[in-house]
């Protein structure tokens, strides 16, 4: 749906839920499918190792998209200005040279700034794409998915060791001033 958003699958399903938002931002509504409802836990999982490769620029959103780093999912943090809320990285790019306009980063993203030079614009015109961010190619592939999903539940089973709390002792039993 992101990579061949044209194929009659896709056209159909977010033709049907995604009419106000984009397939990544759309929210489940309470009569999908239980098919859509699959579909969408995945996208949720996808969005987290989700990243954007710039190319012109124009397809991607500057506070909105994660593009500024390629090992990590980063989107800025604003608060965007009202006037540069809806900008696209193409906003950045200088259309003749092809290069960043650092004025431009300064004013808007100045703690992103060495991030953003480090990234080079497509010469040619490719278009923005989003890419995996666990592959070195960025393509998806359900191993490395498989992968990230064990990592991230070993992380969650590994939780602090529990402090001993004695409730009826510390808290109930307490000697303070009686309630008036």
């Amino acid at each position: 749906m992101l990579t061949k958003p044209s194929g009659m699958l896709a056209k159909i399903l977010i033709g049907k839920y995604c009419q106000s938002a984009s397939f990544l931002d759309c929210k489940v509504s309470n009569n999908a499918s239980y098919g859509w409802r699959g579909i969408c836990i995945g996208r949720d999982l996808l969005k987290t190792q989700l990243g954007r490769a710039i190319g012109t620029g124009k397809d991607t959103r500057i506070w909105q998209d994660p593009w500024i780093s390629l090992s990590k999912p980063v989107t800025p943090m604003g608060p965007a200005t009202q006037t540069s809320h809806d900008l696209t990285v193409a906003d950045l790019i200088c259309p003749f040279s092809n290069s960043w306009i650092k004025e431009k980063i300064q004013v808007l993203l100045p703690e992103y700034e060495a991030e953003i030079l480090e990234i080079r614009p497509s010469k040619r015109g490719a278009q923005d794409r989003f890419i995996w961010l666990l592959t070195k190619s960025g393509d998806y592939s359900a191993k490395s998915d498989y992968l990230a999903a064990n990592i991230k539940e070993e992380k969650l089973s590994q939780s602090p060791p529990t402090i001993e709390f004695d409730w009826l002792r510390e808290i109930w039993n307490i000697k303070t001033s009686p309630k008036n």
